[in-house]
């Protein structure tokens, strides 16, 4: 099938046939996007959420503490990260985990879903090897340990970590204080990143005196980035991701400015150009326009960040929202494969459970766990977050990027 326009045109070819039950109805996923041309962008791929830049702009200072900390030829300090939505915490850790040495592995957690001690080491585990359904605290750590012997040294990144602190009965002190303690820890080093600036006195008031007395750490401000240095960011994505003629300094100027003014740091940047991108594109136009930038910036912080997920993600999330609360087995069991045939990718368990962790560090999804029954073992069910359900239905039934035309039909949004 060939659908043509005045400024783009992409050709639609047929790749399998899946029927999906979706509220009732049944549709049949016949299609997937096999060439695709848009006057506005050269790669939509840079401007999605989880997408990790080869450079990172004016985090150099950062960039060079943490190399130094965790060069120590000893045992590198423990690290804590301070810093606002969109200051490029993530995105720098990210970054420096693509050019680890030899033997060195990043294993990444967000502790709104990783808030015990149980949740962290299954998280571990999942990085590190494979998913494992419930066990004692114990048998998690045992597993986890027999697992860190494999690496010279781990780099555990826990987000948000005040919220693991926080949690009632998190079990954070006696998961620091054998991570600073017990000699199969030796190799791991901690990196805490928080946007709250109490951070370091949270520590000092949720851990026992005898955990802090070995659980040390440094501390790495990311601060705010100003209007001009977001202009800079933002002129980079475009001249890697848009073509030529579809911006000029002008928009790159009032794009910086809306994510300033509205707190949205880098990743303001990032959405609202992609959003004003999409835009210019959905009129069938071949430059982005200052009333793009208007409408983009107006766009729900949500929104925008739910329609810049990978078409797996966005697929999974459309297919949770609608069958949802979903068993984990039924989701990988007869939906995954049909996404990773589409899309392409493993169709593990394992690669299933890491697209719905990722989208639950975002908190777009949540999992809970329930009882299969006496001697039987638990269940993971996964919804759509509460306060998420409105910004992913009018996401999801306001989507109108071509390149994601076969996401569209895993069923209609009622």
């Amino acid at each position: 099938m060939m659908v043509s326009g005045t400024s783009a045109e992409y050709q639609v070819s047929a790749l399998s046939s899946a029927t999906v039950t979706s509220l009732g109805a049944t549709s049949t996923v016949t299609e997937t996007v096999e060439h695709y041309y848009s006057q506005i962008f050269l790669d939509k791929d840079l401007f999605e959420v989880d997408h990790v830049p080869d450079c990172i702009l004016h985090r150099e200072t950062q960039i060079t503490e943490i190399k130094a900390i965790l060069a120590d030829t000893i045992r590198p300090k423990n690290i804590v990260i301070i810093g606002g939505f969109g200051s490029g915490k993530t995105a720098t850790i990210r970054h420096i985990g693509q050019d680890l040495p030899l033997g060195y592995r990043l294993v990444y957690l967000s502790c709104s879903t990783a808030n015990t001690q149980a949740r962290v080491y299954s998280g571990i585990l999942t990085d590190l090897a494979t998913s494992r359904s419930w066990l004692p605290l114990d048998e998690y750590r045992k597993l986890v340990e027999a697992e860190l012997k494999k690496h010279r040294y781990i780099i555990l990144i826990l987000d948000e970590a005040d919220k693991f602190l926080r949690h009632r009965d998190s079990g954070a002190d006696d998961f620091f204080y054998i991570l600073s303690r017990h000699d199969e820890w030796r190799n791991v080093v901690a990196i805490l990143v928080s946007n709250r600036i109490d951070i370091e006195p949270l520590l000092r008031k949720h851990l026992d005196p005898r955990t802090l007395d070995t659980f040390r750490w440094k501390r790495v401000e990311f601060t705010e980035y100003n209007a001009p240095e977001l202009s800079d960011i933002g002129e980079d994505r475009m001249k890697k991701g848009l073509r030529d003629n579809a911006w000029d300094k002008d928009i790159i100027a009032k794009i910086a400015l809306a994510s300033y003014n509205q707190g949205l740091g880098a990743r303001g940047v990032i959405d609202i150009t992609r959003e004003a991108g999409l835009r210019a594109e959905r009129e069938e136009r071949d430059k982005i326009t200052p009333e793009d930038v208007r409408e983009a910036s107006n766009v729900d912080p949500y929104m925008r960040f739910i329609q810049s997920l990978t078409p797996i993600d966005k697929t999974l999330v459309r297919i949770i929202f609608q069958q949802g609360p979903i068993q984990m087995q039924r989701l990988h069991g007869e939906y995954y494969p049909r996404i990773a045939e589409t899309y392409g990718g493993g169709e593990s368990l394992d690669v299933c459970e890491r697209h719905v962790q990722k989208l639950a560090t975002f908190g777009i999804v949540i999992r809970r766990q329930s009882g299969r029954g006496r001697g039987k073992g638990t269940e993971t069910w996964v919804s759509i977050a509460p306060e998420m359900l409105s910004a992913v239905k009018k996401s999801l039934s306001g989507d109108t990027d071509p390149t994601a035309a076969p996401v569209n039909s895993w069923g209609t949004i009622q």
